[in-house]
């Protein structure tokens, strides 16, 4: 991430905040595209989610965004066997961070310390949480996953940080799990409504804006300096013209 921030800050001339989201991107070498709902992409991507979701909850799809990060194209363990696309969940708030577009797992699940997937929406959503400026929307994420041999589990063991010896993941259930960054990669990014868990129609939520003390100090004491120097220049006005001080 400090990596991804500094390469963002030095193509954006240091000037971050005023830079466009489509300037960040480009800095980090990321290429975000809409896929448009008349597509065969579209329709592929609707029905690995549909397929995949419990009878008694219905998705909403409101939009899918193809992601294409070049550090992870050319880092990706594209040559290990079995390959799946798979699905990861997390919370809403984990994407809003330009500087570090990225799949990331800091909790421990069943499977130890690791990048969890699976191939059903339901259990991927759980992890999932909805936004508080957009309600009733969450984003779900597609990659593509290199398993290689899997080891199959059938009991918790929370205290992996690496597969075993000879494979290359572990398989719990239905969820897979990959402890190296290189065997996965970002695809899309689907942000969706997840039913009966999320209420449609809500009106966003106004966040309210958080005046720092510091910066109107800081303002105070430059407007002060200002004042300062404005005398002593007129002060050295009156002695140049030849008025007493």
């Amino acid at each position: 991430m400090l990596r991804d921030m500094v390469t963002v800050n030095e193509l954006t001339n240091w000037n971050i905040k005023e830079a466009s989201i489509e300037a960040k991107y480009r800095a980090l070498k990321c290429h975000i595209e809409t896929i448009t709902n008349n597509t065969h992409e579209y329709a592929k991507i609707s029905n690995m989610i549909s397929s995949s979701t419990n009878p008694n909850e219905l998705v909403i799809i409101h939009h899918i965004y193809s992601i294409a990060k070049q550090t992870d194209i050319l880092n990706f363990r594209s040559t290990l066997f079995n390959q799946k696309q798979l699905f990861h969940g997390s919370k809403y708030i984990n994407f809003l961070v330009v500087d570090d577009l990225e799949i990331e797992r800091t909790d421990i699940g069943c499977l130890g310390y690791g990048l969890y997937f699976s191939d059903s929406a339901s259990t991927s959503l759980k992890y999932t949480t909805p936004s508080i400026t957009r309600p009733g929307r969450r984003l779900l994420c597609i990659c593509q996953v290199a398993l290689g041999n899997s080891a199959k589990f059938y009991s918790y063991a929370p205290n992996l940080i690496q597969p075993s010896e000879n494979f290359h993941s572990s398989h719990g259930d239905d969820e897979y799990v990959n402890y190296n960054l290189d065997q996965q990669r970002l695809l899309y990014i689907v942000e969706l409504s997840w039913l009966p868990h999320d209420k449609m129609g809500q009106s966003p939520i106004l966040l309210p804006i958080i005046r720092d003390p510091l910066i109107n100090q800081s303002k105070s004491l430059s407007n002060e300096v200002k004042e300062k120097d404005q005398t002593k220049r007129e002060y050295h006005e009156a002695i140049e013209q030849g008025h007493d001080a």
